[in-house]
């Protein structure tokens, strides 16, 4: 298993960085997940975290079902250029990355 954590863990086996994008900052920063930058107004962290209305790829659409086999091969794919990766069955790809109404 692989497990992120922002305090150093015992015997790391590897490091590694990520990045995410807030997509609703005003909820993390009421909760206390994240907190306003400094000289940041709530209406200015808005603006910036910000989705445009549409895509901006052409062409792009959420995928279905039947992309699912096809996705999941191809990230396995790209994923087992890693030493340390995980490997994902249908079940789980369809589970994890498959858009569900309502989440």
């Amino acid at each position: 298993a692989c497990y992120t954590a922002g305090v150093v863990l015992p015997k790391p086996v590897a490091r590694s960085r990520y990045y995410h994008r807030s997509l609703n900052p005003k909820k993390l920063i009421e909760v206390g997940f994240s907190r306003l930058a400094p000289r940041m107004t709530m209406v200015r962290t808005l603006k910036l975290y910000s989705l445009p209305e549409a895509p901006q790829i052409k062409g792009i659409r959420p995928m279905k079902e039947s992309d699912c086999e096809v996705a999941c091969q191809m990230l396995n794919k790209n994923l087992s250029r890693f030493f340390l990766a995980p490997r994902l069955s249908l079940d789980e790809f369809k589970h994890w990355l498959l858009p569900r109404q309502g989440v």
